[in-house]
């Protein structure tokens, strides 16, 4: 599997995903209940009974059902059976969702707004990038692959926590500053193998046109 440069670019995207992903969704309710006070590492100070906080999981659940899918939609049918474009789109609504987080700070509601537009990207990417991708062009060794590039999320989701624990405690106008880097590095790695198509050996191949 390392010595197929597509699969460890997708492996590398993975990393982005899981900081993403589980700095958004993990972070969201802390950053809620988190009491209102003086100075910058305040939260909102919301209950557990707050519309938002209430249905954070139903909002994530939307999420994931309506990203995979139409992930998987726009690569069956728009983009020729390639998994890649429809993950570079999500990168891209990633990188405005993380721009959007820093002015949405302070509002539950655009908060919970930007939180579904990233639960659905991240979601769809992961599902295109961890499962598809690794199907494309795994070879014999798809199982593996998958198992690899999912680990490979979890390294960010490993960086994101460390990291974000001692950010927010701080200063939680560094939270969606500290993700954007991630959708940016994501976006450029997605677009540098937007046109690779798979063949039916699972290699490299030009897309169909």
């Amino acid at each position: 599997m390392f010595g197929n440069p597509i699969l460890v670019t997708v492996a590398m995207i993975g990393i982005c995903t899981g900081a993403l992903r589980d700095g958004m969704m993990h972070w969201v309710p802390i950053y809620f209940r988190t009491p209102v006070g003086p100075g910058p590492a305040a939260g909102l100070g919301l209950n557990m009974h707050h519309i938002v906080n209430a249905n954070w999981g139903l909002m994530l659940m939307c999420a994931g059902i309506v990203g995979p899918m139409t992930g998987g939609w726009a690569r069956d049918k728009v983009f020729q059976s390639r998994c890649f474009p429809p993950a570079t789109i999500f990168y891209g609504i990633l990188i405005a969702s993380t721009v959007a987080m820093y002015f949405a700070l302070g509002n539950p509601y655009a908060m919970a707004a930007v939180g579904f537009c990233m639960a659905l990207a991240y979601i769809g990417s992961q599902g295109l990038l961890t499962a598809t991708a690794a199907m494309d062009f795994g070879g014999k060794a798809r199982a593996t692959a998958t198992g690899v590039i999912d680990g490979f999320v979890y390294i960010g989701t490993a960086a994101q926590s460390v990291c974000l624990g001692q950010i927010t405690s701080r200063d939680w106008r560094w939270w969606p500053v500290f993700l954007m880097p991630f959708a940016l590095i994501g976006f450029v790695l997605c677009v540098r193998i937007w046109h690779v198509k798979a063949d039916k050996d699972g290699r490299a191949a030009a897309p169909a046109h």
